[in-house]
């Protein structure tokens, strides 16, 4: 008789009764019912197949500060590695099919301005009672060494990922009905035309009469507010090559290359036509792996060699004769520095560069 399952354990029965000679059966009392064999026996086919979720690699993130999510496909096998439906899995909670990017790994972060307490930072909207005060929360390319940058800020939408600090909070400079309150002058000039500087402003203590006293009058009821704050005024590094034209163009009216900063890091490129009020952008590449080729000959037998873009004369070929035929090295490529793209539209090289065919 079959298993009672058709996977698993299982039981199976067969008929057991008392005969007589070959044929003629008899009743059971005839035979010694000590020597009866059993009427049933356990069986086993096969294993029954069990089920698990199953789980592709997960999706890549293009863009380490991106807000963006990673994807994978979630199913239910057996183990054989056949597809189920995912009931047959539903005993254990199925694995998350998305997951928020490790913006961990971002090149930026954001940098706020001086902070330190209510009363020591910056300047605040009243000069007596609750006001608020600013600072400048700025995103930068991450450095070793925080306190300080030698360039400035990278727009803002390098950092949207990242959780921003504040960038503004109640102050209360003085009390209203104080006897003596500071005065805040305006901030200077930066210090330095370029990178990071240092600008000033007076701060000086006055009673309700208007007259300039000690600072010492105001300091019984509140700590002086900062004089100094650090400043930027632009990039010591240019960004574009027109730009390096427009600082010195005595020295910088020459094609070459030149450093200039790129979402905060610099970068060589090659300066063309310097001697032009907007000069061309170029990338600089190694031919060796930028290149374009059409092959002119064509294999004979398509499975025997070369192999892996190897080249071997005793292969037998046939020449076909293409016109077009031939292998471009790249050494320059044009570019677009402010919009961040390969211009390409345009054809025209460099001077130095050749295009090499063979």
């Amino acid at each position: 008789m079959q298993c009672s399952t058709t996977c698993g354990q299982g039981v199976r029965h067969r008929e057991v009764f008392c005969q007589r000679g070959r044929r003629m059966r008899a009743p059971d009392s005839a035979c010694d019912p000590a020597r009866r064999p059993a009427t049933t026996a356990n069986c086993y086919l096969t294993a029954c197949p069990a089920y698990h979720w199953s789980t592709t690699p997960w999706s890549k993130c293009m863009d380490p500060c991106a807000r963006d999510e990673q994807h994978r496909r979630v199913y239910c096998v057996n183990n054989a590695g056949k597809r189920a439906a995912p009931r047959m899995c539903s005993a254990v909670q199925a694995p998350p099919n998305k997951r928020p990017c490790d913006i961990s790994k971002c090149p930026y972060e954001w940098v706020p301005g001086p902070w330190n307490t209510v009363r020591l930072a910056g300047f605040c909207s009243k000069t007596c009672g609750k006001g608020t005060q600013f600072r400048f929360v700025e995103c930068r390319v991450k450095t070793p060494n925080t306190t300080k940058y030698s360039e400035p800020a990278v727009p803002k939408e390098k950092c949207e990922a990242l959780p921003m600090p504040i960038e503004a909070q109640e102050c209360d400079l003085n009390a209203c009905e104080s006897e003596f309150q500071w005065q805040i002058g305006p901030w200077g000039p930066c210090s330095q035309t370029c990178g990071q500087g240092v600008r000033r402003r007076k701060v000086r203590c006055y009673s309700r009469q208007g007259v300039l006293v000690s600072r010492s009058k105001c300091e019984q009821n509140s700590p002086r507010p900062r004089r100094t704050q650090t400043c930027f005024q632009r990039n010591c590094l240019p960004a574009t090559c027109q730009e390096i034209r427009a600082q010195n163009i005595a020295t910088h009216s020459v094609d070459g290359n030149y450093t200039v900063l790129l979402d905060g890091f610099p970068v060589t490129v090659y300066c063309h036509r310097m001697n032009e009020t907007i000069p061309k952008s170029y990338i600089n590449l190694n031919p060796a792996t930028n290149f374009a080729e059409v092959y002119g000959k064509r294999l004979i037998y398509p499975h025997t060699c070369p192999f892996n873009g190897e080249r071997n004369d005793s292969c037998q070929c046939s020449d076909d004769g293409d016109a077009n035929a031939g292998m471009t090295h790249f050494r320059k490529v044009r570019v677009d520095l402010l919009n961040r793209k390969i211009n390409r539209s345009i054809l025209s090289r460099s001077p130095g560069d050749r295009v090499e065919n063979s």
